[in-house]
């Protein structure tokens, strides 16, 4: 603003007017404050503050005009440490000039006479200090209305976020749960699969005794088969040399009998012995079939017969 600007020659362009208690609020890109203006011009205003915005920061101040609400952009071309800053103006439309013409006339004011300057000067320099009290409490004020709000802001955030950690936690403590159900229901799976695996491997030893038993009786069924064997064939060697000595002896009878035909009581002695001798070869046959359904069950059992060869080999060891 040309009336701010530190040059004499701007400085002398707009003339500048002291107000007292007309309130500014100042909007930057970076936050929102209120304070008070220390003077006005029709080019740009200064604005107390205890903590001056730096020089180039642009701003946009709204006043209150007749109980009207004007803004007004521009930037901060003059900076006095712990006092404040000077706003020059952007090119302002009709009605925004207006607006800023007409606070400036509600500042002017009649120059006062020279016997009442010393007292003026005083009473100006006491309000001064006032103003910029005020401006400093009104600054500190919408700096606490600002923090607050971020404060708020961040109670909602955090409630937000609290709101959010409760549904989680109640989540992970359904998951957490449903895993202790899981792994109970594993551990219940778990001890009915180590139950079972020790009934399988009790039947596994049961099966494996009886499998010794049965390899026993085996082992004791060949020796008697082996046994039986011996015994049938000896008794086959038996009956063979039986019969052929019965044969023999049959032939020889038969030879007598030939002889003795007309010898009746020859005759009748010869039957006897005949008769005698059936009952003998029916007594081996017997034997023989007892023999024969022995070799049956031992078959029957499992057993293997050996062949004639493998039967004759321990006739020849002998």
């Amino acid at each position: 603003m040309r009336a701010m600007s530190s040059s004499p020659a701007d400085r002398r362009q707009h003339s500048r007017h002291k107000t007292y208690r007309v309130e500014v609020k100042v909007a930057t890109p970076e936050a929102f404050r209120a304070s008070y203006l220390r003077d006005v011009s029709s080019g740009g205003l200064f604005v107390r503050s205890q903590r001056p915005l730096p020089v180039g920061t642009r701003v946009v101040l709204q006043l209150s005009v007749a109980d009207q609400l004007v803004s007004l952009p521009g930037a901060v071309v003059r900076v006095e440490p712990q006092k404040g800053f000077g706003v020059r103006f952007d090119a302002l439309s009709q009605e925004q000039q207006a607006a800023v013409n007409a606070l400036v006339a509600s500042t002017s004011a009649p120059q006062p006479e020279q016997s009442l300057a010393t007292q003026l000067s005083e009473a100006q320099g006491i309000i001064e200090a006032y103003e910029e009290t005020l401006a400093l409490l009104r600054e500190s004020e919408m700096e606490a209305a600002q923090r607050a709000e971020v404060s708020e802001q961040e109670r909602e955030t955090l409630v937000a976020r609290m709101g959010e950690t409760t549904t989680k936690l109640e989540q992970l403590q359904a998951e957490n749960a449903r895993l202790l159900g899981v792994m109970r229901a594993s551990e219940k799976r778990l001890k009915a699969m180590e139950a079972e695996l020790a009934r399988r491997a009790a039947e596994e030893l049961k099966r494996a005794e009886e499998l010794k038993t049965a390899r026993g009786l085996i082992t004791r069924t060949t020796a008697e088969y082996q046994a039986l064997e011996q015994e049938f064939e000896s008794r086959l060697a038996e009956r063979d040399a039986n019969e052929a000595s019965l044969r023999a002896s049959l032939e020889a009878e038969l030879v007598a009998v030939q002889a003795a035909l007309h010898e009746t009581p020859a005759v009748e002695r010869l039957r006897d012995e005949v008769r005698e001798l059936s009952s003998q070869l029916d007594d081996e046959r017997l034997k023989t079939m007892a023999l024969q359904r022995a070799l049956e069950r031992f078959v029957a059992m499992g057993g293997t017969i050996p062949s004639p060869k493998a039967a004759e080999a321990p006739r020849k060891r002998l």
